[in-house]
C-alpha cells in the first residue's frame, strides 16, 4: 500500500516544505510548535514521494495505537513516524490493465485506501484465445494463473497493474485406427480388422508452431502412433472419413495450430474445436499382366489387338485387390465380349500359367474369394504390399487322328488285324489311331502297307487317300506330307480322318464267272502309260474285257 504526498508545498508542524523538500520523521514525536523534534529513530521523508504503509505507530499524545493515516513509514525497517490527516489525506491507488497480447483492455481505475473496488467488467479480446481473468504479474498471467475476474472485487491498497490471462484455443484430434490390425503399445483401444477404434487423442494450439511436424505419424515404424493393416498400405494421410473426406498429410508442417485446423475445415479463432481423423489405407493390389503367348489373333472388348504368331506381348493388365471377391476367376480368353485370343493350329487349354509352357497353372474359371487367394495360388502374397505376376495362356497343339481303312485288302500280321472294317491292334483289340500334331509331320510319312502286312490279291498298293472318295493319293513313303494336307481345317481344332488304301490292278486277275476262272489280256491305263493285264469282267450277262 502506498501513501503519496500532494504534489505541492505542505506545512508540517508549522514548517512549510516545498515539493521535493525533505523533513525528519521520528519514531515518536517529542517536539513542540513548529519544531521537528522527536525521539527514536529518524528518517528523511520527501514531500511528494510515495511511502508504503507498514503498520501502526504509537500516538504519543494519547499513548494509543494510531491507525493510518496517522502512521506511515518507509519501505525498509518498520515505522519511523506518524502524521495527522490534516497533513496527509486518505491515500488513493491506481489500478491499470494490460491486455497482455490482446486488445480492448479497460481504462485505469482509482481505488481509495481501505475501500473495496469493483473491477471493470470490460473484457479484452484476443483472436484464438479466451480471456480467463486478471493476474497480478505478467509471469502469473503467462502461466495461466489468474487472481481476479472481470467485475470482481479488489481490496488491495496499492497501485496495481493487472495482466490479462489467456487460454489458447486448441483443436482436439481423435485419431482412429480405421481397421488397422496392429498398433503402437500405448493405443487407447485394441485394434482389429473388424474394428474402427480411437487409438490416440492429440491437441494442437491456435498459435503454436508445428512447422517441424504437423500431426501424428502412423505410417512410419518410428512414427508416434505407428499402425499397420494386413493387406493394405498406409497412404500417410489422415482423412475426415474412413474412405477419405478432407485429407491431411502426416508429414506436412504447419506454421500454427490454426493452420492445421483450417486445413481440416475448422477454425480456432473464436473457440476450441474437435475433429475425428481416420488413418487412410490403400488396398494392396496384385497386378496381372496377361500375355498373348504367340496368339496370332485377338480382340479386347471388340477391338482388334496387335498380336503376332512371332511375338509374346501383353494384351491386358488387370488389378485384383487384396480383399475383393473374384467369383469369375481369371480372364477368359475365349470371351468375344471381353478378351479373345486364338492361335492357328492350337486350342486353348483354359489354363493360365506362369511360363509360356506351363509353370504354375490355374484354370481361368476357378473362383476366388479374395485377391489374396489369387496371389497365393501363384506363390505371391498381398498381406504386406503389392505384387505383380505375368500370366501366359496355355495352348495345346491341335491333333490330327488318322485311321486306316484296308479298302478290300487283307491283313497278314501278328500285330495288326481288321477291326470294324479298320486296321486295328491285336494287343488292345482297338482301332489303330495315328496321331499327328498340327505343327509337325512324320519324317517317315504315313504308315506303310507292309507294316500292316496289308495286301490284296491281284492288286498293287499305291498309297492312301482321304475318305472313300478322296481324289488325292498320298505316297506312303512321302515324308513331306503334313497334317493340313490331310485335314486343312486342323488349324481351328482337332480333326479325325480315315485314309483308304488305294489299289491298282496288278498281274493276272481271275474273275469267277460262277463256273470257272477265265483270264483275259487287257490294257489298263496307269495314268502315264498303258500296262497289259489279263482280266475277265462280268457285266451281268457275259464277260467283257477291261480296256
Amino acid at each position: 500500500m502506498a501513501v503519496t504526498h500532494h504534489k505541492s508545498s505542505r506545512t508540517i508542524r508549522g514548517i512549510t516544505y516545498a515539493y521535493g523538500d525533505t523533513f525528519k520523521c521520528y519514531a515518536s514525536y517529542g517536539g513542540t510548535g513548529n519544531s521537528e523534534g522527536g525521539g527514536g529513530t529518524a528518517s528523511d521523508l520527501t514531500v511528494g514521494k510515495t511511502y508504503y504503509y507498514l503498520g501502526y505507530a504509537i500516538d504519543d499524545d494519547t499513548g494509543n495505537l494510531a491507525p493510518y493515516p496517522y502512521a506511515v513509514g518507509t519501505t525498509s525497517s518498520g515505522i519511523h513516524g506518524w502524521f495527522k490527516e490534516s497533513v496527509f489525506p486518505y491515500a488513493t491507488y491506481t489500478i491499470k490493465y494490460n491486455a497482455n497480447g490482446g486488445s480492448g483492455a479497460p481504462s485505469s481505475q482509482t481505488k481509495t485506501h481501505g475501500t473495496s473496488l469493483t473491477l471493470s467488467t470490460t473484457k479484452p479480446t484476443r483472436t484464438g484465445y479466451t480471456f480467463k481473468g486478471w493476474a497480478l504479474t505478467q509471469a502469473d498471467a503467462n502461466s495461466g494463473t489468474w487472481y481476479y475476474q472481470a467485475g470482481g472485487t479488489c481490496g488491495k491498497n496499492e497501485n496495481l497493474t493487472l495482466y490479462a490471462v489467456w487460454e489458447e484455443h486448441k483443436l482436439t484430434i481423435n485419431y482412429y485406427s480405421n481397421y488397422a490390425t496392429s498398433a503402437f503399445a500405448d493405443a487407447e483401444n485394441t485394434v482389429g480388422s473388424d474394428k474402427n477404434v480411437k487409438v490416440w487423442t492429440g491437441e494442437v494450439y491456435y498459435d503454436n508452431d508445428y512447422s517441424t511436424y504437423g500431426i501424428a505419424n502412423y505410417s512410419n515404424s518410428s512414427g508416434s502412433i505407428y499402425m499397420t493393416r494386413t493387406g493394405y498400405t498406409a497412404t500417410g494421410n489422415w482423412g475426415t472419413s474412413t474412405s477419405g473426406g478432407t485429407l491431411i498429410d502426416e508429414n506436412k508442417g504447419y506454421a500454427t495450430g490454426q493452420a492445421i485446423a483450417k486445413a481440416l475445415g475448422k477454425d480456432l479463432s473464436n473457440g476450441n474445436a474437435s475433429i475425428n481423423l481416420y488413418a487412410q489405407w490403400t488396398e494392396n493390389v496384385l497386378t496381372i499382366n496377361y500375355y498373348s503367348n504367340y496368339a496370332d489373333y485377338g480382340t479386347y472388348q471388340g477391338k482388334v489387338l496387335n498380336v503376332s504368331a512371332n511375338a509374346n506381348t501383353i494384351v491386358l493388365t488387370r488389378e485384383v485387390l487384396y480383399n475383393n471377391s473374384y467369383a469369375d476367376g481369371l480372364a477368359d480368353i475365349q470371351n468375344s465380349n471381353y478378351l479373345y485370343l486364338s492361335r492357328t493350329g492350337y486350342t486353348p487349354t483354359g489354363n493360365w500359367g506362369t511360363s509360356t509352357n506351363g509353370g504354375t497353372l490355374i484354370n481361368q474359371a476357378t473362383s476366388f474369394n479374395t485377391g489374396q487367394s489369387i496371389a497365393e495360388a501363384f506363390g505371391k502374397s498381398l498381406k504386406t504390399g503389392n505384387a505383380t505376376i505375368n500370366l501366359y495362356p496355355q495352348w495345346r497343339v491341335n491333333v490330327l487322328t488318322i485311321k486306316y481303312h484296308p479298302n478290300g485288302g487283307e491283313i497278314n500280321s501278328d500285330k495288326y488285324n481288321i477291326n470294324d472294317n479298320l486296321i486295328g491292334l491285336i494287343s488292345s483289340s482297338s482301332v489303330l489311331e495315328d496321331k499327328w500334331n498340327y505343327n509337325s509331320g512324320h519324317t517317315d510319312g504315313l504308315y506303310n502297307a507292309k507294316t500292316f502286312g496289308l495286301s490284296r490279291e491281284g492288286y498293287k498298293f499305291v498309297g492312301w487317300k482321304v475318305g472313300s472318295s478322296g481324289a488325292t493319293v498320298f505316297d506312303q513313303d512321302d515324308a513331306t506330307v503334313i497334317p493340313t494336307d490331310l485335314a486343312s481345317d486342323l488349324t481351328t481344332g482337332d480333326r479325325t480322318v480315315t485314309l483308304y488304301a488305294v489299289w491298282e490292278i496288278s498281274g493276272v486277275v481271275y474273275i469267277d464267272n460262277g463256273d470257272r476262272l477265265f483270264p483275259y489280256l487287257v490294257y489298263i491305263d496307269n495314268g502315264s502309260s498303258w500296262d497289259l493285264y489279263i482280266a475277265y469282267i462280268d457285266n451281268g450277262t457275259s464277260w467283257d474285257v477291261v480296256s
